[in-house]
């Protein structure tokens, strides 16, 4: 979930030339002016940074507005936790827009937020510009958690690595992309290419597993996830990249 201003803020704004405090909170009640999370000047506001403009979509058109203080309801230190993650995030953001490449702890920020779809587009962006395939995979993996399967799949079109290892991963997150969209054949041509390629690596065998056991063949889907069992992953960063997107889960 995105950084906003929790539940009991108070902006003081100004709207064509006219200054008002609002209250944000769970029902509209214009005489305590208490906002209504649903109302459109909350959700103009819930992000919103102190001096900036906004705007919103009123009954008669766009409303243009600015943002003159907050107060939050845990005080000064709850103020600037805020005003921190809000920063953090515009700043991600930004860079995003630029394509540029997140560090480490932004990537890591975005994760912790769950923010699957922001953290696939800088994955996508970074692969653009550095042809590292890790970056491929770990954007697919984070469009499957975003629950767009046709764009993991294109995160990792006609992606290509000598390595064995990560070319098993790319197999693996691709055939679990398309075992999201019902290609039981796709995704099983997959899994048994990657366990060709990393044979000491439990995900193939786990993503063959979901595949054998959702066209019900349950005796052989068992013998799988078994065969699955006796590997440990055989490298740390394979299991950041595959279990975030859900290989490695039964």
């Amino acid at each position: 979930m995105r950084p906003s201003w929790p539940i009991g803020t108070r902006f003081l704004v100004e709207i064509a030339g006219v200054r008002s405090t609002w209250q944000l909170g769970h029902e509209a009640d214009l005489e305590r002016r208490v906002l209504s999370l649903e109302a459109p000047l909350a959700g103009a506001l819930l992000t919103a940074l102190p001096d900036e403009p906004f705007s919103f979509k009123g009954p008669k058109g766009v409303v243009e507005g600015k943002l003159l203080g907050v107060e939050h309801p845990d005080g000064p230190d709850g103020l600037e936790r805020v005003l921190h993650s809000l920063r953090l995030m515009r700043h991600i953001q930004a860079k995003i827009a630029a394509k540029k490449v997140l560090s480490l702890s932004e990537k890591d920020y975005l994760t912790g937020l769950a923010e699957h779809g922001l953290l696939a587009e800088a994955l996508e962006n970074e692969f653009a510009l550095t042809r590292d395939t890790l970056a491929a995979a770990m954007a697919s993996s984070a469009w499957r958690k975003a629950g767009q399967p046709l764009k993991a799949l294109r995160a990792t079109e006609g992606v290509e690595d000598p390595h064995p290892t990560r070319m098993a991963m790319l197999l693996t997150t691709r055939g679990a992309a398309l075992l999201d969209i019902g290609d039981l054949e796709g995704a099983e041509q997959w899994a048994r290419r990657a366990m060709e390629l990393a044979p000491s690596s439990h995900y193939p065998r786990n993503l063959l597993g979901r595949v054998l056991m959702q066209r019900g063949q349950v005796k052989e889907a068992l013998r799988a996830f078994e065969e699955a069992q006796k590997f440990a992953p055989s490298q740390a960063l394979e299991a950041d990249v595959l279990e975030q997107g859900g290989v490695g889960e039964l």
